[in-house]
């Protein structure tokens, strides 16, 4: 008997450790968002494909903020009003999505202080482009309101000094001041450099020359159709043309500068076509001049105008490089050749650039803004 009671009393204790324990971890699993700084309450009515896509989308832009997210989804918010009083220690902001207009997407975010919340703030996004252009949108939709809505005088920590009147320019090391990055990716200018590898049929009987070169890229901000710059320059290695009596070695320079739209926005792929234009530089070096040709022919150069047509892939490698993947479709209207001359005065063609062009670039490009093309986000 005193056995059976140590063991009854052993498990007596055990359970109450348990019971104990079980709690506590309950309580610490029933949002694994929810941050240290707080967290953002956000509801989302949606399909069922977008609502998920809605979701990652704020997780990973609110956690620039240092908050994190609890969700719940249905046909209406979970809150009896937006602008309710927070009922959860750390809730710092709620956010109703109503995604079921098939035209546009409403978006309302309240800013939860101390005390009295901040008005609600109302958007609406319109459904442009495809459901990732959209739910990238929203997101950032979000992210910008938040972040305005958060630095409002209740959330900033309190200071002896009165507060600024709202007509008062902000001193420059006021701190608190919106940061000219969100203001980027709401529809600003970016900026991405690449380098690649190229090559192009540039001549009849040339071969595909190879080279290389560089690119800057200008470029709107995440928004429908993402307009874009390329202005770029691209140096073939030399080749060489054997014609009647002289061997002609040529050198192509290729400058381009081609505006494009954004066809596809994905996480891992984005997908931009263009036309513009250029001008490719041929250096042309005959080389030993032989037979009834004795003469040795001139260097020469030239520009001839080209119209370029770009078919351009950028696929994710991280956080701040992508990979390029393009091709290139040229048309030279100018129709230039070189040309040799006999003793009597007959021309023989050496050089003669094709008319049509296609050509074909691998290479890397990194963002230099918040934002860009060439970003992993």
């Amino acid at each position: 008997m005193p056995t059976v009671r140590r063991a009854l009393g052993a498990g007596v204790l055990a359970l109450a450790i348990i019971a104990s324990v079980a709690p506590a971890e309950a309580r610490a699993g029933d949002d694994p968002s929810e941050r240290a700084q707080g967290f953002v309450d956000v509801a989302v009515a949606a399909s069922p494909d977008e609502a998920p896509a809605f979701l990652d989308t704020l997780r990973e832009l609110v956690a620039r903020l240092g908050l994190g997210v609890r969700v719940a989804t249905g046909d209406g918010p979970p809150w009896t009003r937006l602008d309710a009083p927070p009922d959860t220690p750390g809730e710092r902001a709620r956010v109703w999505i109503d995604a079921r207009d098939a035209s546009a997407v409403s978006v309302d975010v309240c800013a939860l202080g101390t005390g009295a919340p901040s008005p609600i703030l109302h958007r609406t996004v319109p459904r442009e482009g495809s459901k990732a252009i959209v739910v990238d949108a929203v997101g950032h939709v979000v992210e910008a309101t938040l972040e305005s809505a958060l630095l409002e005088p209740s959330f900033r920590p309190a200071s002896p000094p009165p507060p600024l009147t709202p007509m008062a320019p902000p001193p420059p090391d006021l701190p608190g001041i919106a940061h000219p990055g969100p203001a980027v990716r709401r529809g600003g200018l970016t900026l991405d450099v690449a380098a690649f590898a190229d090559g192009a049929d540039v001549a009849t009987r040339s071969g595909t020359a190879l080279g290389g070169g560089g690119a800057v890229i200008v470029s709107a901000g995440p928004i429908p159709w993402r307009p874009s710059l390329w202005v770029g320059a691209s140096f073939q290695t030399p080749f060489d043309i054997p014609g009647p009596g002289v061997t002609l070695e040529t050198t192509v320079s290729s400058f381009r500068a081609i505006p494009s739209v954004e066809l596809l926005r994905l996480r891992p792929l984005q997908l931009d076509f263009g036309a513009g234009g250029g001008a490719d530089l041929y250096h042309d070096t005959p080389q030993n001049p032989r037979g009834a040709f004795p003469a040795a022919a001139q260097s020469q150069t030239h520009v001839t105008p080209v119209i370029a047509g770009q078919l351009l892939a950028r696929l994710r490698l991280g956080p701040s490089a992508r990979l390029l993947v393009g091709l290139d479709l040229d048309w030279d209207p100018g129709h230039h050749h070189y040309a040799v001359f006999d003793r009597f005065g007959n021309a023989s063609a050496v050089l003669e650039p094709s008319t049509v062009r296609p050509g074909a670039l691998v290479g890397i490009c990194v963002p230099l803004t918040v934002g860009s093309a060439c970003g992993g986000e």
